[in-house]
């Protein structure tokens, strides 16, 4: 089994935000909507460029999710499905392949880091032998980072900065 790790993404969110978000799939159809309209978010094209925002969408209408489960279109391989298989509250959740002749599993591990804050690590684990490891495993590598970079920049409730202002200001406020 080989397994290929994305690097560790910081988010500004308490793990149960994370969690609640990712271990239900469904929530990928809010993310396409919000990318997939004909009029961006300005903030997220302003953050990632309007190149990467259309090319972003462009892989999104090809995904397809409900609560359990997640199938996506990849040219040439065709549609890959993808079901959960595990979730274990606020720490990860775990998805396997389904009717593939590669079968992988893909774990999303949250971790807190702080008051409010978490993060997120993606790792692919796949039966690969070791001709396939060596074809395929920069490119697997790669697309983890890919997805691990989408995740991080998904909204998952209020960011702990700005509870922590909301919170400053009530106690100013109560304090005056």
């Amino acid at each position: 089994m080989a397994t290929f790790e994305s690097n560790v993404k910081h988010l500004a969110y308490a793990p149960e935000s994370v969690y609640a978000k990712l271990s239900d799939l469904s929530n990928l159809a809010n993310v396409k909507q919000r990318l997939g309209g004909e009029e961006i978010d300005p903030r997220i094209a302003e953050k990632i460029g309007e190149d990467k925002a259309n090319e972003i969408r462009e892989k999104l209408s090809k995904i397809d999710a409900n609560a359990d489960e997640v199938s996506i279109d990849v040219p040439p391989v065709g549609k890959i499905a993808l079901k959960v298989v595990e979730r274990v509250p606020n720490k990860s959740v775990k998805l396997a392949s389904e009717n593939s002749m590669l079968p992988v599993e893909f774990t999303i591990n949250i971790n807190p880091e702080g008051e409010g804050a978490s993060t997120m690590q993606l790792a692919l684990d796949a039966n690969l032998n070791p001709f396939l490891k060596m074809m395929l495993g920069q490119k697997l590598k790669e697309g983890v980072d890919k997805m691990a970079d989408m995740l991080a920049m998904l909204p998952y409730g209020t960011p702990a900065a700005e509870r922590a202002d909301e919170t400053a200001s009530e106690t100013t406020e109560e304090n005056a």
